[in-house]
Protein backbone atom coordinates (compact mmCIF):
# COMPACT_ATOMS: atom_id res chain seq x y z
CA UNK A 1 0.00 0.00 0.00
CA UNK A 2 1.51 3.57 -0.92
CA UNK A 3 2.44 5.41 2.13
CA UNK A 4 -0.16 8.23 1.39
CA UNK A 5 -2.84 5.65 1.80
CA UNK A 6 -1.18 3.79 4.68
CA UNK A 7 -0.99 6.91 6.68
CA UNK A 8 -5.00 7.41 5.80
CA UNK A 9 -6.03 4.16 7.15
CA UNK A 10 -5.72 1.84 10.39
CA UNK A 11 -6.72 -1.32 11.32
CA UNK A 12 -5.25 -2.58 7.57
CA UNK A 13 -6.36 -5.74 7.14
CA UNK A 14 -5.45 -8.09 3.60
CA UNK A 15 -8.45 -9.89 1.98
CA UNK A 16 -7.10 -11.48 -1.03
CA UNK A 17 -4.66 -10.98 -3.67
CA UNK A 18 -5.33 -11.69 -7.42
CA UNK A 19 -3.97 -11.49 -10.88
CA UNK A 20 -1.15 -12.72 -13.17
CA UNK A 21 2.26 -12.65 -11.94
CA UNK A 22 3.22 -9.81 -12.78
CA UNK A 23 0.14 -7.72 -12.57
CA UNK A 24 -0.99 -8.77 -8.82
CA UNK A 25 -4.18 -6.91 -7.70
CA UNK A 26 -4.03 -6.99 -3.92
CA UNK A 27 -7.01 -5.89 -1.73
CA UNK A 28 -7.60 -4.47 2.10
CA UNK A 29 -10.07 -3.52 4.21
CA UNK A 30 -9.07 -0.72 6.46
CA UNK A 31 -10.78 1.70 8.55
CA UNK A 32 -10.47 5.73 7.41
CA UNK A 33 -8.63 8.00 10.33
CA UNK A 34 -11.10 10.33 8.85
CA UNK A 35 -14.83 9.46 8.77
CA UNK A 36 -14.24 6.05 10.69
CA UNK A 37 -15.92 3.61 8.08
CA UNK A 38 -14.11 0.69 6.78
CA UNK A 39 -13.30 0.97 3.18
CA UNK A 40 -11.54 -1.61 0.94
CA UNK A 41 -8.21 -0.63 -0.75
CA UNK A 42 -7.34 -2.04 -3.98
CA UNK A 43 -3.73 -1.88 -5.28
CA UNK A 44 -2.43 -2.85 -8.16
CA UNK A 45 1.78 -4.02 -8.09
CA UNK A 46 3.25 -3.74 -11.51
CA UNK A 47 6.86 -5.18 -11.89
CA UNK A 48 9.94 -2.63 -12.29
CA UNK A 49 10.77 -1.20 -15.60
CA UNK A 50 13.90 -3.15 -15.75
CA UNK A 51 11.99 -6.24 -16.15
CA UNK A 52 9.59 -5.09 -18.71
CA UNK A 53 12.14 -4.95 -21.70
CA UNK A 54 12.40 -8.23 -23.63
CA UNK A 55 14.07 -8.25 -26.79
CA UNK A 56 12.86 -12.05 -27.91
CA UNK A 57 8.68 -9.95 -28.05
CA UNK A 58 7.26 -8.28 -30.95
CA UNK A 59 6.67 -4.47 -30.27
CA UNK A 60 2.86 -3.99 -28.69
CA UNK A 61 0.94 -4.69 -25.48
CA UNK A 62 3.16 -6.09 -22.52
CA UNK A 63 0.92 -7.66 -20.26
CA UNK A 64 1.37 -4.77 -17.61
CA UNK A 65 -0.15 -2.60 -19.62
CA UNK A 66 -2.94 -4.74 -19.83
CA UNK A 67 -3.25 -5.20 -16.37
CA UNK A 68 -2.62 -1.29 -15.86
CA UNK A 69 -5.43 -0.44 -18.21
CA UNK A 70 -8.18 -2.84 -16.64
CA UNK A 71 -7.38 -1.55 -13.51
CA UNK A 72 -8.04 1.99 -14.45
CA UNK A 73 -10.98 1.22 -16.95
CA UNK A 74 -12.86 -0.89 -14.02
CA UNK A 75 -12.27 2.17 -11.75
CA UNK A 76 -13.65 4.78 -14.51
CA UNK A 77 -16.13 2.52 -14.82
CA UNK A 78 -17.17 2.55 -11.05
CA UNK A 79 -16.45 6.15 -10.77
CA UNK A 80 -19.30 6.42 -13.71
CA UNK A 81 -21.64 4.30 -12.68
CA UNK A 82 -21.46 4.45 -8.86
CA UNK A 83 -19.64 7.26 -8.02
CA UNK A 84 -20.87 7.51 -4.60
CA UNK A 85 -18.88 4.48 -4.03
CA UNK A 86 -15.15 5.55 -5.22
CA UNK A 87 -12.91 7.81 -3.04
CA UNK A 88 -11.62 9.35 -5.81
CA UNK A 89 -8.63 11.59 -3.85
CA UNK A 90 -7.06 8.58 -2.97
CA UNK A 91 -6.07 7.46 -6.03
CA UNK A 92 -2.44 7.43 -6.48
CA UNK A 93 0.42 6.07 -8.71
CA UNK A 94 3.54 5.34 -7.27
CA UNK A 95 6.73 3.43 -7.84
CA UNK A 96 4.85 1.18 -10.15
CA UNK A 97 2.09 0.54 -8.11
CA UNK A 98 -1.13 2.29 -8.80
CA UNK A 99 -3.82 2.65 -5.88
CA UNK A 100 -7.18 4.28 -4.90
CA UNK A 101 -10.21 3.06 -1.96
CA UNK A 102 -13.92 2.28 -2.17
CA UNK A 103 -16.25 2.55 0.19
CA UNK A 104 -16.88 -0.68 1.81
CA UNK A 105 -19.25 -3.43 -0.10
CA UNK A 106 -19.10 -7.08 0.15
CA UNK A 107 -18.81 -9.94 -2.30
CA UNK A 108 -20.71 -12.77 -3.23
CA UNK A 109 -18.84 -15.10 -1.58
CA UNK A 110 -19.38 -13.60 1.69
CA UNK A 111 -23.13 -13.38 0.93
CA UNK A 112 -22.95 -16.81 0.50
CA UNK A 113 -21.05 -17.48 3.67
CA UNK A 114 -23.46 -15.08 5.30
CA UNK A 115 -26.56 -16.98 4.18
CA UNK A 116 -25.46 -20.34 5.15
CA UNK A 117 -25.08 -19.26 8.69
CA UNK A 118 -28.24 -17.68 9.02
CA UNK A 119 -31.85 -19.58 9.33
CA UNK A 120 -33.87 -19.61 6.51
CA UNK A 121 -36.20 -16.98 7.94
CA UNK A 122 -34.05 -14.23 8.25
CA UNK A 123 -31.97 -15.23 5.50
CA UNK A 124 -32.15 -12.90 2.34
CA UNK A 125 -31.89 -15.01 -0.97
CA UNK A 126 -29.64 -14.36 -3.50
CA UNK A 127 -30.94 -13.45 -6.90
CA UNK A 128 -29.31 -15.00 -9.28
CA UNK A 129 -31.15 -13.67 -12.11
CA UNK A 130 -30.25 -10.06 -11.15
CA UNK A 131 -26.54 -10.88 -10.87
CA UNK A 132 -26.36 -12.02 -14.21
CA UNK A 133 -28.25 -9.10 -15.39
CA UNK A 134 -26.15 -6.56 -13.53
CA UNK A 135 -22.68 -8.49 -14.38
CA UNK A 136 -23.61 -8.54 -18.05
CA UNK A 137 -22.58 -5.10 -19.21
CA UNK A 138 -19.06 -5.53 -17.65
CA UNK A 139 -18.87 -8.66 -18.90
CA UNK A 140 -19.79 -7.16 -22.61
CA UNK A 141 -17.34 -4.34 -22.20
CA UNK A 142 -14.09 -6.85 -21.22
CA UNK A 143 -15.72 -9.13 -24.45
CA UNK A 144 -15.88 -6.28 -26.91
CA UNK A 145 -13.76 -3.42 -26.26
CA UNK A 146 -10.82 -5.41 -24.73
CA UNK A 147 -11.12 -8.60 -26.25
CA UNK A 148 -10.45 -10.78 -23.38
CA UNK A 149 -11.97 -14.00 -24.01
CA UNK A 150 -12.02 -17.21 -22.07
CA UNK A 151 -12.15 -15.43 -18.71
CA UNK A 152 -15.38 -17.43 -17.40
CA UNK A 153 -13.71 -19.87 -16.04
CA UNK A 154 -11.41 -17.55 -13.99
CA UNK A 155 -14.16 -15.30 -13.00
CA UNK A 156 -14.86 -16.23 -9.15
CA UNK A 157 -17.73 -15.40 -6.67
CA UNK A 158 -14.96 -13.17 -4.79
CA UNK A 159 -14.96 -11.52 -8.03
CA UNK A 160 -18.57 -10.20 -7.80
CA UNK A 161 -19.26 -7.59 -5.63
CA UNK A 162 -22.69 -6.46 -3.87
CA UNK A 163 -24.06 -3.28 -2.46
CA UNK A 164 -27.11 -4.00 -0.17
CA UNK A 165 -28.07 -0.79 0.09
CA UNK A 166 -28.72 -0.49 -3.91
CA UNK A 167 -29.09 -3.88 -4.09
CA UNK A 168 -26.72 -3.80 -7.16
CA UNK A 169 -24.12 -6.64 -8.48
CA UNK A 170 -20.95 -6.27 -10.23
CA UNK A 171 -17.78 -7.48 -11.74
CA UNK A 172 -14.36 -6.34 -9.97
CA UNK A 173 -10.85 -7.46 -10.47
CA UNK A 174 -10.90 -7.07 -14.33
CA UNK A 175 -7.11 -7.76 -14.09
Amino acid sequence: IPPKLRNAYCSIRFVAEKGPINARVSTFKAKSKITGEIHIIKVLTLPSATTLIREDEPPGWEEEDVGATLFIRELLYLCSTQPERVIIDSFIMEDHTLAYSLRNTTTLQAQFTKQKSETEEKSESINIPKIISDVVTELETLWKERKVRGFGASIQMEDIYYDSSKQKYWLGNWT
